[in-house]
């Protein structure tokens, strides 16, 4: 039976280093010993986790209501 570890957030890192700078998963899976699925699944969750969230787009109505303004203080004083 094959023995299940988790991923460090070290070797995590040490992996999607090698991936950012271009080597193939193939290749990173070698290096390290970790099966090439490992790292597949690793990728593409690392991959989603940086995809810019979408914005909900332009809103209709401002977000807080604009007040009224305030008077500069020297006019108050007696």
């Amino acid at each position: 039976m094959t023995q299940r570890k988790h991923l460090d957030d070290f070797l995590r890192g040490r992996i999607t280093g090698r991936l950012e700078c271009g080597r193939t998963q193939l290749e990173v899976s070698e290096e390290l010993g970790i099966a090439q699925s490992v790292i597949s699944r690793l990728w593409q969750r690392f991959q989603d986790d940086e995809q810019p969230e979408q914005s909900p787009g332009p809103m209709e109505e401002s977000p807080r209501p604009m007040g009224q303004l305030i008077e500069p203080m020297d006019q108050f004083e007696t």
